[in-house]
């Protein structure tokens, strides 16, 4: 760590965390709800990028057992 204590983030890093407590403060805005209503509700790109992961599919299907979720996931991917 190097300069003053207190300032905050290094200039050159500022924009990207300004960037992520933007994202944070909007997930953290439509998660205090039902699962199901979280997944309708969160930034469609951001859930598409989640559940896009390497054999997602594959595990989330073979254990999945809310059908309304299953059905809302499977409409992505």
């Amino acid at each position: 760590f190097e300069g003053e204590r207190g300032l905050g983030y290094p200039k050159e890093r500022a924009e990207i965390m300004r960037k992520n407590r933007g994202i944070l403060k909007d997930l953290k805005a439509v998660t205090c709800h039902d699962m199901l209503t979280v997944l309708k509700t969160v930034d469609q790109d951001l859930l598409k990028a989640a559940v896009a992961g390497e054999r997602f599919q594959d595990y989330f299907f073979a254990n999945a057992t809310d059908e309304g979720i299953r059905a809302y996931i499977k409409g992505l991917v």
